[in-house]
């Protein structure tokens, strides 16, 4: 498969950290907007997996008795 387009929301309660975003081992590019992150892998053979990474911050508004899933 060529060109796959991977879309990962953003957690609720939480940051995008900009820059932050790649996928691992594929040189493909990851980008946010509008609380999701969006990647395209170049390539994918079959039985291969690749792996978007991504880090957040935990906003103010977010209690400590809350559960994201």
């Amino acid at each position: 498969l060529h060109n796959i387009l991977v879309k990962d929301p953003i957690p609720e309660f939480s940051s995008y950290v900009d820059g932050s975003a790649h996928v691992k081992d594929s040189g493909g590019v990851a980008t946010q907007e509008g609380g999701t992150v969006y990647a395209v892998i170049p390539t994918l053979h079959a039985n291969q997996t690749k792996e978007l990474v991504f880090k957040v911050t935990v906003n103010d508004n977010a209690t400590e008795d809350l559960s994201l899933i």
